[in-house]
């Protein structure tokens, strides 16, 4: 009796262990189907948020970059008429400076393009004693000077300046200084009996230096025809770099730099010039 008892208890207790457990066990997988249930739901609304987050962003960046375009495509065709207005104006002052240089050409008296050839030791005799050649020397004079357009063509150029470049301005400067200077020496030393070579001047030797390279300067010591051995070395750097400047391979910081060297001895010419009364510019 006790035995069924005790057994029937034990069976009891077994029960209600196992009801426990697989109420524990429903429990455990009711929660945790609920749990998956709302992140499922939760992880769909965060994607929908997500892609229309998304969607936005995508059609602004759209916007953005129609936007951008269109500023590049309207910067663009500024840029290229500005370009196309500057271009017109450079290549007009070069063609203004170098009718400046065939002026200032045309104003060379032929008594120092016949003077250019004389040997040094034989000065005197050709620049004084040589009845065929005076009217060619006496023509050489300061009143002579004052009335040709070596000063004027200056003043006709320097407005182009800005578009010709400080190196290329540089040269048309140095050119028209250096004949100016040669016909003041010369003509000093006709009127005074007593003509010195142009090129043995100090500050004539400066501007030569910075206008010719080692190698140049070397044929132009050389030349028995120094006056128009620089004049034509000039005009070839002119047209050289006229070339350049059309084509757009000119590089902008040394030719400034270069200039600037070169400017500096023109402006030295011009004091020698103002030492004695004539102005060069």
């Amino acid at each position: 009796m006790l035995l069924s008892i005790l057994t029937s208890a034990g069976v009891s207790v077994l029960l209600t262990a196992a009801l426990i457990w697989l109420s524990k066990a429903w429990l455990s997988e009711r929660l945790k189907g609920a749990i998956q249930h709302e992140y499922a739901e939760k992880l769909e609304t965060f994607k929908a948020q997500l892609k229309a987050q998304s969607d936005v962003a995508v059609e602004q960046l759209k916007a953005s970059n129609a936007q951008a375009l269109a500023l590049h495509t309207t910067a663009s065709g500024t840029f290229s008429s500005i370009h196309a207005i500057g271009q017109e104006r450079r290549l007009r002052a070069i063609e203004a400076m170098w009718g400046a240089i065939i002026d200032i050409r045309n104003e060379i008296p032929p008594g120092l393009i016949v003077a250019d050839a004389f040997p040094e030791e034989n000065y005197q005799e050709l620049f004084f004693e040589t009845p065929q050649l005076q009217q060619f020397i006496n023509a050489v004079n300061a009143s002579a000077l004052a009335e040709t357009k070596l000063a004027r063509t200056s003043h006709e150029v320097d407005r182009w300046r800005p578009f010709l470049g400080e190196y290329l301005f540089s040269l048309y400067e140095a050119y028209r200084t250096l004949v100016i200077r040669v016909y003041v020496i010369t003509a000093l030393g006709i009127a005074t009996k007593k003509v010195e070579p142009w090129y043995r001047d100090d500050v004539n030797r400066r501007l030569v230096t910075r206008l010719l390279t080692v190698d140049e300067l070397k044929e132009f010591d050389e030349s028995p025809t120094k006056f128009a051995f620089i004049r034509s070395a000039i005009e070839k750097k002119i047209v050289a770099k006229a070339a350049r400047i059309v084509s757009g391979e000119a590089s902008a910081a040394h030719m400034f730099d270069q200039g600037v060297q070169i400017l500096d001895a023109v402006h030295q010419v011009n004091a020698a010039l103002n030492k004695q009364g004539i102005t060069a510019v």
